[in-house]
């Protein structure tokens, strides 16, 4: 919801910074961030700006203007979202036979052992 706001309202927030992000790769094609984390460092200060290459480089807020205004503001986008329709799931029958060859073995045990008496 933050980054949305960021875009839509990016009056709510102050004290933008610039930092430089890196998803750290697999060793191993195709090189997807193995273990889902994003490694932030500040921006580097010998770089200045306009920077021509943006590439892994972020500016990122870190005050809000108005805690109030930006909650409501939360609250009417999550609102305007319609809910999800929950479905049941429906009935998979690929367990069904290991539970009834089970409820059958374990009858098969008890009739026998009654015969055994």
């Amino acid at each position: 919801i933050t980054a949305v706001l960021v875009l839509s309202h990016p009056e709510l927030f102050k004290e933008w910074e610039y930092h430089k992000v890196h998803f750290p790769s697999c060793s191993t094609p195709p090189g997807e961030p193995c273990n889902r984390t994003m490694t932030v460092v500040d921006f580097p200060e010998e770089l200045s700006l306009p920077i021509k290459n943006h590439t892994g480089i972020v500016r990122v807020p870190h005050i809000v203007n108005n805690e109030t205004e930006t909650l409501n503001i939360m609250k009417d986008l999550l609102s305007h979202l319609p809910a999800a329709q929950v479905h049941k799931p429906q009935l998979m029958l690929g367990f069904l036979t290991p539970v009834v060859m089970g409820f059958l073995g374990g009858l098969l045990i008890i009739i026998w052992s009654i015969r055994q008496r």
